[in-house]
């Protein structure tokens, strides 16, 4: 038995050699998140054990660079998934020109189909990359607000 359903497998095989990359990258993306969200409560804890002027500033300091952590990945991922798409996209619609040049696919349905199947990796980077944003976004705006509230308190 397989993690993978089988849709997705379906999908995976008709868009390519790209396309176990892009998968690759959204795991990484939501593994991303979660880590984020994991240092959540622990930041939330330090912050509010914590009464002292000094302490406050230097956990300020602190903070910040635990919320900015890894946010650069996160922006990476978010900016290659697009352009991986785009090269699956190119690669396959070189295969399918190789076979019209060959005469085998003269067809529109086979060309159609050809087509179809070179554009699965676009569609798949970018949904990658929409899905990487709304999460770097919310991450970016609870950061923003917890950064003003210990600027608040220090």
């Amino acid at each position: 038995m397989t993690l993978i359903p089988q849709p997705l497998l379906q999908l995976m095989q008709d868009g390519g050699p790209l396309m176990p990359v892009l998968l690759l990258i959204a795991v990484l993306q939501v593994a991303l998140a979660v880590e984020r969200l994991m240092t959540w409560p622990r930041l939330r804890r330090e912050t509010y054990h914590t009464g002292y002027r000094l302490a406050v500033r230097a956990l300020h300091q602190q903070s910040r660079a635990l919320l900015e952590g890894r946010i650069v990945w996160m922006k990476a991922l978010v900016a290659i998934c697009p352009l991986l798409g785009l090269l699956g996209t190119v690669t396959g619609m070189m295969q399918v020109f190789d076979v019209v040049a060959s005469g085998l696919g003269t067809s529109p349905r086979v060309l159609s189909a050809g087509i179809a199947r070179a554009t699965l990796p676009t569609m798949a980077g970018m949904a990658v990359a929409v899905t990487g944003l709304m999460l770097l976004g919310q991450w970016q705006r609870r950061v923003r607000v917890k950064l003003q509230h210990l600027g608040a308190q220090a």
